[in-house]
């Protein structure tokens, strides 16, 4: 088996029922996320003061059995007490032999759908300001946070990067466009310019660029959050996403394309939830189509836009045995682990036997740079 130490770079928290109401203002309180009973069964997480609700679903289903699972019906009762409590989750870890993880968010991603401006920041800040505290309570060496970024403009996006960065962050989830454009503008260049300084990782966690991400499935005569696109987030989806970089391809083009990775080379990008194998062909599109147009769209490059991805991007995979039969096609030193515990699609406890198979024949130098040099030089892990 496997003797190697493992970085996990993409393992989520299911936030704990008094992640917003315990540090929320009481000027917040009614309209706090919050657990609620669920009308058809089990319990959700209400917003808005109950305008919509997340029904708990597929994002707790480690270690549950394929025909258990369902979109609701679950409580913070049958679930795993590792999805929540930050002591188990390293116990889960021991099990899967996973050393250090970064941690993204479950139910806040559904934060994006917030209308109210000013509930919308105070929810990411309380989120960011409440992870951070999860991990340190744990061990703050091996549970690594990753924050979430508001996109409703410039100024309250890097105030937010300013504040996690001080704290000790190393990486956010890129969900949209700082600026709250629906593509990257000049108006961005000052955040880009702050991930730099501060040195934070930019993680494109299998996500597009809009500011309502995951319709979250609303009770029965309530309003879904307005501009959503996608009404379910179903494991056909999950699937469709994680295999084509269906979401992430668009904002990672446009990092090369508009010039973003040029004019601020320190920048790291991660993808994350999304695999690499279709990577390859991505890029090689990327450089067809820039090599066309370019004189119709009137923007020159110093470099082909796969010079910039290869140079500044790294890429996580979970069971994706193509990524590592074309490694070397890919660049061994972009590829990274991850298990995604404890949604859906992780093989907890399970996921170090997949791992010895996808790994099979690997020589022992690249399986520790997949396994954990490459996220530890990337993130600046000690």
């Amino acid at each position: 088996m496997l003797m190697h130490r493992i970085v996990d770079t993409d393992q989520h928290v299911i936030e704990p029922p008094d992640f917003w109401t315990s540090r929320m203002s009481k000027r917040w309180q009614a309209v706090a996320p919050r657990v609620v009973d669920y009308p058809r069964g089990g319990q959700a997480w209400s917003f808005e003061g109950g305008v919509w609700l997340r029904p708990f679903g597929l994002e707790s289903a480690a270690g549950r059995a394929p025909a258990s699972l369902n979109t609701y019906g679950n409580t913070f009762e049958n679930m795993d007490p590792s999805s929540y409590d930050p002591h188990k989750r390293l116990e889960a870890m021991d099990i899967d032999g996973v050393d250090v993880a970064i941690f993204y968010p479950s139910v806040a991603m559904s934060a994006s759908s917030i209308q109210d401006d000013d509930l919308y920041l105070e929810c990411f800040r309380t989120y960011n300001t409440a992870l951070w505290e999860w991990c340190q309570e744990g061990d703050p060496q091996r549970l690594i946070p990753a924050a979430i970024m508001p996109a409703i403009g410039v100024e309250s996006a890097m105030q937010e990067l300013e504040r996690v960065a001080k704290i000790g962050y190393k990486t956010y989830m890129f969900n949209a466009w700082p600026s709250g454009n629906k593509y990257p503008t000049a108006a961005d260049d000052p955040f880009w310019r702050l991930c730099e300084e501060t040195g934070t990782v930019i993680s494109l966690h299998g996500s597009g660029a809009g500011r309502a991400q995951i319709a979250p499935g609303a009770m029965a005569g309530a309003k879904t959050p307005k501009g959503t696109t996608i009404k379910r987030m179903g494991q056909e989806h999950v699937n469709d996403t994680r295999a084509s970089g269906l979401h992430v391809g668009q904002p990672l083009a446009m990092f090369a394309l508009t010039g973003i990775l040029e004019r601020f080379p320190k920048l790291r990008l991660s993808l994350v939830e999304t695999g690499a194998s279709w990577l390859p062909f991505h890029m090689e599109q990327l450089d067809r189509t820039y090599s066309f147009q370019r004189w119709a769209v009137g923007r020159h490059l110093e470099k082909m836009p796969s010079d910039y991805l290869n140079r500044q991007m790294r890429a996580g995979i979970q069971l994706d045995g193509a990524a590592v039969t074309y490694r070397h096609e890919i660049g061994v030193e972009k590829i990274m682990y991850s298990t995604d515990f404890p949604h859906a699609t992780c093989d907890w406890p399970n996921s170090r036997q997949w791992t010895h198979f996808i790994l099979k024949g690997v020589p022992e130098k690249e399986q520790e740079m997949i396994l954990s040099g490459n996220a530890r030089e990337w993130y600046n892990l000690d």
